[in-house]
């Protein structure tokens, strides 16, 4: 789903986007930040989780299966620190588009 510009939100006979359509926007917008907020801090923990788990089963075994196991899941750890700045960049740019469609037709935060 895309995020609409300003020029792309429903227009009235005067040329000026209706009320009711960029309230709906910005609760889109608002509701798409929280999602991305309330998801970053389960990245982390299922990460660790996976980790954990794998290498206590792993450890009985020979030093070169460990060896494996470890380098896969720094491959996984990198990924997923990937993912968390993914996620926290696109919420950044949700909330910089909530402020600028606030600054464009002049709203205050409430």
């Amino acid at each position: 789903m895309t995020i609409k510009t300003p020029e792309e939100v429903k227009v009235d006979c005067q040329g000026e986007p209706r009320q009711d359509a960029l309230i709906t926007q910005l609760s889109e917008l608002n509701q798409r930040v929280r999602l991305y907020a309330s998801q970053a801090w389960q990245i982390p923990f299922a990460y660790l989780a996976a980790t954990g788990i794998t290498l206590i089963n792993s450890s009985s075994s020979k030093p070169r299966v460990i060896a494996l196991v470890a380098s896969t899941f720094i491959a996984f750890g990198l990924a997923a620190i990937l993912a968390i700045k993914n996620m926290m960049d696109r919420a950044r740019e949700i909330v910089d588009s909530i402020k600028n469609w606030k600054t464009r037709f002049s709203w205050r935060s409430q």
